[in-house]
């Protein structure tokens, strides 16, 4: 009994431990192209790019299949299904929107740069003007998505390189959410889709006429 009260509580321990781990990505784009990984705690995978899996050995032909016939797919472009009805999707969209403000109001940005190079060929005037205007610019969206969202770091830069003749831009941030607060926010759409869904299975209030 004294083991099992020992492991139900080292149990809740890990569960604790896990819903105050962060959960969340990081992503970054360079001449080497996109990269995403996946994280949570100190655990990193890379979803961009996919790891390249090893070459199939190839089968005889003796054991290759013989090809089915092509099948209807009813998801398919060319099936086009009976439509649903326009306010029943404004108010699952009003539910989608809601959970996304909520996980939002949770999010916090670790890390948010860009750098933008300007080409200073052919015109290098030019060039230095758009690089003005960028910092600028720059900065005032940097001031309203902080207004919006927790960013502990970030770094807007431009710059021009006068002997280039293709712009150029890096991009990396990294985000993340703890597991719990996503849990409970998963949790109130759910209550709420759950209550949508007992509120259309309701027949509609019939309205009374008045006869004046």
């Amino acid at each position: 009994m004294r083991i099992l009260g020992i492991l139900l509580l080292a149990l809740a321990a890990l569960l604790t431990l896990l819903l105050f781990c962060r959960v969340g990505v990081i992503a970054a784009y360079s001449a080497d192209g996109l990269t995403v990984r996946a994280r949570l705690g100190w655990f990193k995978l890379t979803i961009v790019p996919m790891p390249k899996r090893k070459p199939k050995e190839k089968r005889t032909k003796a054991a290759k299949k013989k090809p089915k016939p092509a099948e209807s797919h009813p998801n398919s472009l060319q099936t086009i299904l009976k439509g649903g009805s326009i306010s029943q999707l404004k108010e699952l969209l009003e539910l989608a929107w809601s959970a996304a403000g909520d996980m939002i109001r949770h999010l916090r940005v670790e890390y948010l740069r860009l750098h933008y190079t300007f080409a200073g060929q052919p015109d290098p005037a030019k060039a230095a003007l758009r690089c003005g205007k960028a910092n600028i610019s720059g900065g005032i969206i940097c001031h309203l998505l902080e207004q919006h969202l927790n960013i502990l770091r970030r770094e807007v830069t431009a710059e021009v390189d006068f002997c280039s003749e293709q712009s150029t831009v890096y991009a990396a941030g990294s985000c993340s959410i703890r597991v719990g607060a996503a849990l409970l926010v998963t949790l109130r759409l759910l209550r709420s889709y759950l209550q949508w869904k007992k509120r259309q299975g309701k027949p509609p209030a019939q309205e009374e006429k008045t006869y004046g």
